[in-house]
């Protein structure tokens, strides 16, 4: 479909105005989505994660941590969880510098992956979300310039 120059001035005047706001909705409902799931897993075991050492499970006993509750010890990692939304990009992160640790793993600890874990648990609806925002913003935005302002429809 071919646009004049003023059609297409409008169309752009849509989606300046459109897209900032639908598509940061969107990042903001994902990365909420993140969140709470890597929030969520910190103190379950998961079935990604190997079990926790003996050692381990002897210091939670010895301290009084919670028993079985792999990276909970007082809350503070799952506390450490923050999202920062920006234009066009939204951050999952913690401040915890042992969270770095827990991901990638160390030579003495075993990989335990917490945001990345959210992230790939939420990946299709993550997926879902910001495709669905974006065919909605297109079909949407170009129907209704067709059917308000095209003189030949």
């Amino acid at each position: 479909m071919m646009y004049t120059a003023r059609e297409a001035v409008d169309i752009f005047k849509i989606w300046k105005t459109l897209v900032p706001a639908k598509i940061q909705a969107s990042l903001t409902a994902a990365a909420e989505l993140v969140k709470k799931e890597a929030e969520d897993v910190i103190g379950h075991p998961q079935s990604e994660w190997p079990a926790l050492k003996d050692s381990t499970v002897a210091l939670k006993e010895r301290y009084d941590w919670p028993a079985n509750a792999p990276l909970l010890r007082e809350g503070t990692m799952k506390a450490s969880i923050h999202m920062k939304l920006m234009p066009w990009e939204a951050v999952v992160y913690s401040n915890n510098p042992a969270m770095w640790f827990h991901e990638t793993g160390t030579r003495y600890m075993e990989k335990r992956g917490v945001l990345s874990l959210a992230l790939y648990r939420n990946e299709a609806e993550i997926n879902s979300l910001l495709g669905t925002t974006f065919c909605k913003m297109v079909f949407t935005s170009n129907i209704k310039y067709n059917l308000t302002s095209r003189k030949d429809l």
